[in-house]
């Protein structure tokens, strides 16, 4: 009896029923770690689901990369929409640039940083424009290559206004063709001259002028050697017309 008792006051009494307290503490303590694992797996599912739903609202939206306002808008609420599909053209109504097709040998003659002199529509005089970019190809059509020209920041302008720029380049003026000014008409904006084709029915040509000097002007793109032009032309011609000669 007293080695019984020496037991009871020196074991546990799960340790007389059989039972071993570390291993039940180790379950324990691997039971608590996987729900705390499972509770961070929780969190982390949240927060994918929170990136996700960020996302998707984040694509409901078209935030512009500058200030400026919207020229055009190319869709309708409720139109239905596909990836790289254009929604609107939007302007950086702070700097303002001239693009323009000039003849080959006129744009060989210009490099980015060049000022020549611009007019604009909107504007009572001619203003100093510097030489942006000179692109590398030509048109194999026109012979002609496209030119960026910044405005100043202070002009005030308007995006899609009629614009002219003048290149320095004398002694190639004076090799261009002429046209006399009669000839020249502008339709809708655009300045133009009435052809006469192999079977003498009139047909329009838009052009681009140079330097005006008396009452011709210098041609530099948009007719042809050879072809015929009308002078004078009545203000109702229209394209499309056989004339008798």
């Amino acid at each position: 009896m007293p080695a019984m008792f020496d037991q009871v006051f020196s074991k546990s009494m799960s340790g007389m029923l059989g039972y071993d307290d570390d291993a039940n503490k180790t379950a324990d303590y691997y039971q608590q770690q996987t729900l705390v694992q499972q509770a961070y797996n929780g969190i982390s599912q949240a927060q994918a689901q929170i990136v996700q739903i960020d996302a998707a609202l984040r694509d409901t939206q078209s935030l512009a990369p500058f200030t400026g306002q919207i020229f055009k808008n190319h869709i309708e609420v409720g139109d239905t929409v596909q990836p790289g599909q254009a929604l609107l053209t939007f302007s950086d109504i702070a700097y303002f640039q001239i693009q323009a097709d000039l003849p080959v040998k006129l744009a060989g003659s210009l490099k980015p940083g060049d000022v020549i002199k611009a007019n604009i529509d909107t504007l009572d005089q001619p203003i100093d424009v510097r030489v942006l970019r000179v692109f590398p190809g030509a048109d194999n059509t026109r012979h002609t290559v496209t030119v960026k020209f910044d405005l100043p920041k202070a002009v005030k302008a308007a995006t899609g206004t009629y614009a002219e720029v003048y290149i320095p380049h004398i002694e190639q003026q004076a090799a261009m063709p002429r046209i006399p000014l009669s000839a020249v008409v502008t339709r809708s904006g655009l300045t133009m001259v009435f052809i006469l084709g192999d079977n003498n029915e009139t047909d329009l040509r838009v052009v681009r002028l140079g330097e005006k000097t008396g009452g011709s002007v210098n041609l530099l793109a948009g007719l042809q050697p050879g072809q015929r032009i009308i002078t004078n032309p009545s203000p109702g011609l229209v394209a499309g017309v056989k004339l008798d000669l």
